[in-house]
């Protein structure tokens, strides 16, 4: 349970009401991104149930209560739309719970509200395109003549086309982009870059913050290696979109479809400007270094990282001075 300031909490989510015969969701003790990712998969799994997200709680001895214990609801998913409960306002003790009734409720309302669909649907965007034809017989000196007085009286609508006149009727589809979201950095030393953000491209929120986390560890168990997390429509209203996060923008791109391509880096250790050596590195090897701030002392120089992309199988190791490789050093 996290300790708050008038109780202890966790979450759950369970499933309520016309669940498929012989299944049941019913998961307690959940911190609350294990509750969010735990919803998001109820609801894509159950999208004709009723789905609901809440918090179980312990109140602390000095609030002098008879009855210590209670949950309530946060949010429920009822056969495609979202219902946000008013319970946790009207508790006694949650509505003393900052934690809940302010950062909880914040973060489900950002990752949720307007959600009114139906779950493990996609969008789509058909087009339908009707050719409709006319033929008009005429006298002229030539046929250039006859194209030019037909299209002069169309243009005067002198020649209409109708229902009558429809010779066929062409349906295109094709699927809505996939969404972009935005992971924003400061200047700590912990974040994998120095301002800027990365972007992914997923579905869901949930999606997109288990995709960055294969790539950008968590810093702790709940801790996200990034300042924040925007939405599309969210990051198109910041300044910060045009002008960039502190001077700096797009650092990185993980997209759903291909982020289990292979990434490439080049290292380049400098000193006084001048590269001393250039080593290839995978995802892998990158991460323990990108947990530095760049540039840095090392070994008397400094260190600079291109990004070679999932187009680059390899990388050409240039050593002019034959350095050895630096161990791997603790995030500082």
């Amino acid at each position: 349970m996290t300790k708050g300031n008038v109780c202890e909490f966790d979450f759950y989510v369970i499933g309520l009401l016309d669940m498929p015969e012989g299944e049941t969701l019913h998961e307690m003790g959940l911190d609350l991104h294990e509750a969010m990712k735990t919803f998001e998969e109820g609801i894509g799994k159950y999208p004709n149930s009723v789905v609901a997200l809440g918090v179980n709680y312990i109140a602390n001895k000095e609030l002098g209560l008879k009855y210590r214990q209670g949950g309530a609801d946060l949010v429920q998913f009822l056969r495609g739309k979202m219902h946000f409960s008013e319970d946790c306002l009207k508790s006694k003790v949650l509505s003393q719970e900052g934690l809940i009734c302010v950062n909880a409720l914040n973060i489900l309302k950002q990752t949720f509200e307007g959600e009114e669909r139906k779950k493990g649907m996609d969008t789509y965007k058909v087009t339908i395109t009707e050719t409709l034809e006319k033929e008009v017989e005429l006298e002229a000196g030539s046929r250039e003549e006859a194209l030019l007085i037909v299209k002069e009286g169309y243009s005067k609508g002198e020649h209409v086309l109708d229902y009558n006149n429809l010779t066929g009727t062409e349906f295109d589809i094709s699927q809505s982009p996939v969404p972009t979201w935005y992971f924003t950095f400061g200047s700590s030393r912990q974040y994998p870059y120095d301002s800027g953000w990365v972007e992914v491209r997923a579905e869901t929120r949930q999606e997109a913050i288990d995709l960055y986390k294969e790539k950008y560890p968590n810093v702790s168990h709940n801790i996200y290696n990034c300042a924040d997390i925007y939405s599309e429509k969210q990051m198109h209203e910041t300044e910060m979109y045009v002008s960039g996060n502190r001077g700096a923008k797009c650092h990185d791109v993980i997209d759903k479809s291909q982020h289990n391509e292979p990434q490439y880096y080049v290292v380049h250790f400098e000193e006084k400007g001048i590269t001393l050596a250039e080593y290839g590195l995978s995802a892998e090897e990158y991460l323990e270094y990108s947990k530095y701030k760049n540039p840095i002392p090392l070994g008397g120089g400094d260190y600079r990282v291109d990004t070679l992309g999932s187009y680059a199988p390899s990388v050409t190791v240039e050593d002019r001075n034959k350095p050895k490789k630096p161990k791997s050093r603790g995030a500082r």
